[in-house]
């Protein structure tokens, strides 16, 4: 002990050290905490899954740039030819969102469509189909045309979140 100290002082000293090192811990454990919660939730780009797809047809893919909260994409369930894409994403807890992507056709006139609300996003004109028990929209873009089915029913501004979100695969 150091002739000037007094056993008091030396206890007070190593109960700040103690305290100190209990407090940067919690900071340390909080940060580390933050990061793995926030890098999943952080857009990284469109998916591998569809930037390999995308190489396969000469239409424009689109994917969720900043995936809505609850929305998940399947990698595991993407399919591509020269003449349409599909692949999907999870919401409410595993209920399926599937996606066809396909270039224009004059088969249809999408202004035909019964839809129950119509808007326009970067990505081209929506038109939602909102049926008793399901929910689809149909996007037409002057490349190609998003068609969205959700065989199990799906809100509104869940489904316009989702919408607003997508953006062009770009390899």
């Amino acid at each position: 002990m150091d002739e000037g100290q007094t056993p008091r002082k030396r206890w007070l000293t190593t109960k700040h050290l103690v305290c100190g090192a209990g407090v940067l811990l919690v900071i340390i454990i909080l940060g580390v905490t933050s990061i793995i919660w926030l890098v999943p939730r952080l857009s990284s780009g469109p998916p591998k899954a569809l930037i390999d797809a995308q190489k396969t047809v000469s239409f424009p893919l689109f994917y969720a740039h900043k995936t809505p909260k609850g929305f998940t994409f399947n990698a595991d369930m993407v399919s591509a030819t020269s003449q349409a894409a599909i692949y999907s994403y999870s919401y409410d807890h595993g209920k399926r969102l599937a996606m066809s992507v396909q270039p224009p056709t004059s088969d249809i006139d999408a202004t035909s469509l019964r839809s129950t609300s119509q808007f326009t996003t970067t990505i081209g004109r929506v038109y939602v189909l909102d049926f008793n028990d399901r929910t689809g929209a149909v996007i037409t873009g002057d490349k190609s045309w998003v068609i969205l089915n959700a065989p199990d029913k799906i809100a509104t501004d869940d489904l316009r979140d989702f919408i607003d979100s997508l953006q062009p695969v770009r390899d």
